[in-house]
């Protein structure tokens, strides 16, 4: 589980595995950059083939900001590609394994009042 918690005491973002997965392989599989509707549309789609449900917006921005903050997503014009296309998915899944490890406490300055970690 990512979970991502705001400093103004607001319940923490929950983001389990399986959506983690799916997002990084639509990243990973995509031949251009991709906006964050595209992303959400292509993700669901998957998703919806085994579970039936759509999720949360929030879900899709959790995994966002963590993988810009673990440097392995570029965000620009809005639009999204991994930073590195062949080892990509290998490269999320290790960060998302580290964070389990060693939870991931991201300063203001760089994410307003947001930290995440794996639970």
């Amino acid at each position: 589980m990512l979970v991502e918690v705001r400093s103004t005491g607001a319940q923490p973002f929950r983001c389990p595995e399986h959506i983690f997965t799916a997002t990084v392989k639509v990243l990973a599989e995509a031949e251009r950059p991709i906006s964050f509707d595209e992303l959400r549309r292509l993700v669901s789609r998957s998703l919806k083939s085994t579970s039936g449900l759509s999720p949360p917006i929030y879900l899709f921005r959790v995994v966002l900001r963590f993988l810009k903050i673990k440097h392995l997503l570029q965000h620009s014009g809005r639009r999204f590609r991994p930073s590195a296309k062949g080892n990509f998915t290998d490269a999320a899944q290790r960060a998302w394994r580290q964070t389990h490890r060693e939870p991931l406490q991201v300063k203001p300055e760089r994410l307003p009042a947001q930290t995440a970690s794996r639970i």
